[in-house]
């Protein structure tokens, strides 16, 4: 097997591994999960796993730090191609919003951390919060220099936006399921097409200077 074939096998390896421990503790946590269990659902062994990646600990940071580099790096991009503060940070809220949609296990997980403190959060992980807090802050900081928005809490903004997001991400089926079979009248509980549609609204409301 020549050289770029193995590569690529690795490559393959590792996101299968990648994939299945994902899963595997949105499912239990990263306490409930175990290695064997990854392992099995990624259909190699666990000297795999410890050779490709490592022990579970370094696997749980290897996971999340995956999703919030590549977060980090895609706001960025997009935060960086628009001119206008207010379309940065609606450009900041989506693409949060999308990372919910096209990693749906990550909130099970985020949320599982909340509820323990966020003991099993490596340094790393706080790394790429930080840069996310960042390009929140420079934001924020050049709406409030161009005399749009008025001076406000990166922290604040920040989990007035993520909190929303993660919760109605779990809870959004059983809701709007319910609603329907109630037959709930949308003025006692308003649904959205996409609630990103909302956040947006509120945090722009929140920021922009008045009058």
């Amino acid at each position: 097997m020549n050289h770029k074939k193995i590569e690529q096998k690795k490559v393959f390896t590792r996101e299968k591994i990648f994939e299945a421990a994902t899963v595997e503790f949105s499912e239990k946590g990263f306490s409930g999960a175990r290695v064997d269990e990854i392992a099995g659902r990624a259909g190699v062994n666990k000297a795999t796993i410890y050779y490709h990646i490592g022990d579970k600990k370094a696997l749980y940071g290897a996971v999340l730090q995956r999703i919030f580099r590549s977060v980090a790096d895609r706001m960025s991009s997009r935060i960086d191609a628009e001119s206008d503060p207010l379309e940065k940070l609606e450009q900041f809220i989506r693409t949060m919003a999308e990372t919910m949609r096209n990693n749906p296990y990550l909130p099970s997980i985020m949320l599982r951390e909340v509820a323990s403190a966020g003991k099993n959060w490596p340094d790393d992980i706080l790394m790429e919060f930080i840069r996310i807090f960042t390009l929140l802050s420079g934001v924020l900081a050049e709406g409030k220099d161009a005399g749009i928005f008025r001076d406000t809490n990166i922290l604040a903004i920040h989990f007035s936006t993520l909190g929303p997001l993660l919760f109605f991400n779990r809870i959004e089926n059983k809701i709007r399921r319910f609603v329907e079979e109630n037959e709930i009248s949308p003025s006692v509980v308003q649904l959205p097409d996409r609630f990103e549609d909302v956040i947006v609204e509120n945090v722009i409301n929140t920021v922009l200077k008045k009058g």
